[in-house]
């Protein structure tokens, strides 16, 4: 019985959909296992794809280390020209526009290292004119509060009728482990 379940849906799966029928343990079982062998193929092909995708990261690795190693020399000598040629200097940077491309020295600058904790209690209590206060809806508990009725958002506690809400039903889904 076996061989005609899987020469049933084998044969043409979309023609014989409508004639093959699971109504026993067995042939539940026997598509259980029709459905771990092809998971089981799908693993072995991930695995190998994901192997190949690691061996070709290092071949990149390799190729971006040799070309830093080859045009490191360069680089400094460029960077020590830029000191001599008659560059763009701006508050950022300072830059020479070559036929073969841009020279571009990023000048130093301060970045700030922020305790978020710390400069809000700060904020607070000793410079509120800084303080961004942000209103924002308390989903988790509006929700609680709401219910669909013919389609429509409709708060429980008042029976209002909330039009700036709508709703996307999403279907059942079933899978096997």
């Amino acid at each position: 019985m076996t061989d005609y379940m899987e020469r049933l849906y084998i044969e043409d799966e979309e023609e014989n959909q409508d004639e093959f029928v699971i109504d026993s343990a067995n042939k539940a079982d026997w598509a259980l296992e029709k459905i771990k062998e092809e998971r089981a193929r799908r693993d072995l092909f991930i695995q190998a794809a994901e192997q190949r995708i690691e061996s070709l990261k290092a071949k990149i690795d390799e190729a971006k280390s040799k070309c830093d190693s080859k045009t490191s020399f360069l680089l400094i000598k460029l960077n020590d020209y830029l000191d001599t040629a008659p560059a763009k200097i701006t508050k950022t940077q300072m830059s020479l526009e070559l036929p073969n491309g841009k020279l571009i020295r990023k000048l130093p600058k301060i970045d700030y290292q922020k305790n978020e904790s710390e400069l809000l209690k700060y904020v607070v209590n000793l410079a509120p004119e800084y303080l961004k206060i942000e209103q924002k809806v308390n989903w988790a508990e509006m929700k609680k509060d709401l219910q669909v009725v013919d389609g429509m958002v409709m708060r429980k506690s008042t029976g209002e009728i909330i039009d700036c809400i709508s709703t996307i039903a999403k279907p059942a889904t079933f899978d096997v482990d």
